[in-house]
């Protein structure tokens, strides 16, 4: 279990709250009216059709937390931290261009997003030279021995988890929740295994997140956009595939249950597309806080206290894998059972909730 005094030793608290503070003056200054007002005279106007917040809100949380991580890798003492996290970034870079761009309301062709995707991935995990998860499973094991296959098949993973994450942001807190939920899990797993390396950078990922999360829940004032949802999307498949690579004694199972909620939206929304002779590149009103927030919209009417009362809702399925994960871990069936419930609620409840549009 995690060793109280190397934690201490590793994460600089200074670092940590110094950045944390820097954050919050930087999104202050974006978020106020006389910077809202500029954007919204410099940047093209859009009109989303997934959009559920009234007026224009900036899009830069995710500029905003890149700025947070990469000055958290430049502080860190650990030098193994500081080399990965930096092959890291490269890998993303491309990725992190387009949807600074699309976060302008600049937007990019679906398929050639999706492409540089797939090409940033696959950078993120050759470059940092990561060790591939075991799935102790027949056929699955011998499959993703080959190299070649397995590369291909966890750079699939996270473009998946990718995409999932940006399907779940749209409300307030949501997304934010969600990710911290998860890297509270990804926590206690690396505590478990006392990996100090892992959890600086678990640490290093949640910090900016915890700072945008101020400004995002419940005021809404600032949103993660493209560039957040994507970054943090790729983070945590790289860090799962970097435990669970590297800790192979820990079910790789378990990361089924931790990304849960954002590969299940992935995962409903494709197949409820194709299912209805739609294509997946193309919006819809049809996700499941997107739902939820129109039966609330309807009957409160006040449009914040809608979103904000959404992203509690969904709490069952950002907050059940963190909570469930301590006392599952060890246990295939167990495990089993807990995506069993969580996949019935979640299909349950889409197939039940009417769609508002």
């Amino acid at each position: 279990m995690l060793n109280i005094s190397l934690f201490l030793e590793h994460v600089n608290a200074y670092h940590y709250a110094g950045v944390f503070l820097l954050l919050l003056i930087l999104q202050s200054l974006i978020t106020n009216k006389w910077a809202r007002t500029f954007f919204t005279k410099i940047l093209p106007s859009y009109d989303e059709l997934q959009k559920i917040h009234e007026g224009e809100v900036s899009r830069f949380g995710g500029f905003c937390m890149l700025l947070g991580i990469i000055l958290l890798t430049g502080l860190s003492e650990n030098k193994e931290v500081r080399d990965l996290m930096t092959m890291v970034f490269l890998g993303f870079s491309p990725l992190a261009i387009i949807t600074f761009f699309e976060d302008l309301h600049i937007p990019f062709n679906p398929k050639l997003r999706l492409a540089i995707m797939f090409v940033s991935c696959w950078l993120m995990l050759i470059m940092t030279g990561v060790s591939l998860p075991v799935f102790d499973t027949p056929y699955l094991v011998d499959l993703l021995a080959s190299p070649i296959i397995g590369s291909i098949f966890f750079t699939l993973c996270i473009v998946s988890l990718i995409n999932g994450a940006n399907f779940v942001d749209g409300t307030n807190g949501n997304f934010a929740l969600m990710m911290l939920a998860i890297f509270t899990s990804l926590f206690f797993l690396g505590a478990l295994v006392d990996d100090m390396e892992f959890i600086t950078i678990v640490l290093l990922c949640a910090t900016p997140m915890l700072a945008f999360l101020i400004f995002n829940y419940p005021w809404g004032r600032l949103f993660a956009g493209d560039l957040g949802a994507y970054l943090y999307g790729a983070l945590v498949g790289f860090l799962i595939i970097f435990f669970f690579g590297k800790h192979s004694n820990v079910s790789a199972w378990n990361a089924v249950l931790i990304v849960f909620y954002p590969m299940m939206e992935l995962i409903y929304s494709v197949s409820r597309k194709i299912l209805t002779h739609k294509s997946p590149f193309e919006a819809d009103r049809h996700h499941i806080h997107i739902k939820v927030y129109d039966i609330l919209y309807r009957g409160c009417n006040r449009p914040k206290l809608a979103n904000n009362l959404v992203t509690l809702f969904l709490g069952l399925f950002w907050l059940s894998p963190t909570v469930i994960l301590p006392w599952v871990y060890q246990s295939h069936t167990l495990l089993v059972i807990s995506l069993a419930f969580l996949t019935v609620c979640y299909v349950t409840i889409n197939l039940v909730v009417p769609s508002g549009g």
